[in-house]
């Protein structure tokens, strides 16, 4: 997760009045049609039937997020058909009202930048105030990963399968602003580099490819039976450093795996201790709802695992996992940031992230594209990740690789190799 977390002021600029969508297919490729839809339930049979086996794609954690969505975005979904009627794959998306001088963290570290940093800042901040625009998203802006399009069909090569999805989107934009919901750029968000589209056919696309952070992924090896194997793995000043941060976090300190009963009584804490740990982050497109956490135990059950710290009988901090059929997802978590120096919250969290993991016999761990230096610190591997935009607007789509030059940069971290 990425943040300077503050509230919009407004929701999703609308054209003209929502009507209810159509469930009529359109044609939007020779030998392909969609249906576009903004009701999960209302295609939930055929939905499952394309999807893979995870919890991202699954109807109720999609129908989480529609019914209960951060501020400013609006889930939609889109079914694909090949010849005439064969539904092949499905388009998770949304639209999402950006406004960069909110979005982004420019204040972060700023005292300690030189002056060419300072000026590069500041030209940012001038850049992002003139951006405020309405996105259409294939993918999901709370999630780190490739949850935007799925095929079911594996004759469609992968490399075809981006125009495909392309020409989708250009037809689902005009469907779209029919019914009062106007975007200009179109986001494909969150591809791993080694499904590069720029080694296919991305020279015939209007889409610009830009690198984000990271996904940072622990794989567990095979002969992990325990937590103690891990460290028996590690070397061993990485080794010395794990045992000096159980001591820090001390006795005093007690961790127990939340009821629902807990999420409940704990639900204001949960979101401000959230809040607290997002504002450190450089970039956020959101904020989640206050509810969020006792959602995800309504809607997923046994699928969520929320372990709280506590001193003294105050949470100091909390991490939520999610179990998704071989993989485990490091979702969103918070700490005291007054109390983490002195008691290395985050840092235990992360081993005891390790060792869930292990114990649940997982083969790897997503633990996303914040903290990247400390994530590699115990064992996470950066997998390079691209995102692909376009404006609709012709004018606007040639200048955007020099805006995101300006707005995307580089940031520069040191990977660490802890294993022996």
């Amino acid at each position: 997760m990425e943040c300077k977390v503050k509230s919009h002021k407004v929701g999703l600029k609308k054209k003209r009045k929502k009507q209810s969508l159509s469930t009529q297919p359109v044609e939007f490729l020779d030998g392909y049609s969609l249906v576009l839809f903004d009701e999960i339930q209302s295609k939930a049979d055929e939905w499952t039937d394309i999807v893979p086996d995870n919890i991202f794609f699954s109807i109720p954690f999609l129908e989480l997020v529609e019914h209960t969505p951060p501020h400013g975005i609006k889930p939609f979904y889109a079914i694909l058909y090949k010849d005439g009627g064969l539904a092949v794959g499905v388009l998770s998306l949304q639209m999402k009202e950006v406004d960069l001088s909110e979005s982004m963290n420019f204040d972060e570290g700023f005292k300690k930048q030189n002056a060419f940093q300072k000026l590069s800042v500041s030209t940012r901040k001038t850049a992002a105030k003139l951006a405020t625009f309405n996105t259409l998203i294939c993918g999901n802006v709370l999630l780190t990963g490739e949850y935007g399009f799925h095929f079911s069909d594996k004759t469609i090569l992968y490399k075809d399968q981006f125009n495909i999805v392309e020409m989708a989107l250009n037809a689902i934009a005009k469907q779209l602003k029919k019914h009062g919901y106007k975007s200009g750029p179109i986001l494909m968000k969150d591809y791993y580099k080694d499904k590069e589209f720029a080694l296919n056919n991305l020279n015939e696309s209007k889409f610009c490819e830009f690198a984000v952070q990271p996904n940072m992924i622990l794989n567990i090896q095979e002969d992990w039976k325990s937590f103690d194997d891990y460290l028996k793995a590690i070397k061993s000043k990485y080794r010395v450093r794990a045992k000096r941060a159980f001591k820090k976090l001390g006795p005093e300190v007690t961790k127990r795996h939340l009821t629902p009963e807990d999420i409940i009584q704990y639900q204001q804490r949960l979101f401000d201790l959230y809040i607290e740990t997002a504002s450190e982050a450089d970039f956020n497109l959101f904020t989640l709802p206050v509810n969020y956490f006792r959602l995800l135990t309504e809607y997923l059950g046994d699928k969520i695992k929320i372990v709280g710290y506590f001193m003294d009988g105050e949470m100091i901090g909390y991490y939520t996992i999610l179990f998704n059929t071989e993989y485990m997802e490091a979702h969103y978590l918070g700490y005291d940031k007054s109390k983490n120096g002195q008691r290395q919250i985050y840092l235990n969290m992360l081993f005891d992230l390790v060792k869930e993991g292990i114990d649940h016999q997982v083969n790897k761990i997503q633990f996303a594209r914040t903290a990247l230096e400390i994530k590699s610190s115990i064992g996470a591997i950066p997998y390079d990740m691209l995102c692909y935009l376009k404006h609709q607007s012709g004018w606007k789509n040639a200048m955007l690789p020099r805006l995101l030059k300006v707005m995307v940069p580089v940031k520069e971290w040191k990977p660490r190799t802890p294993f022996k």
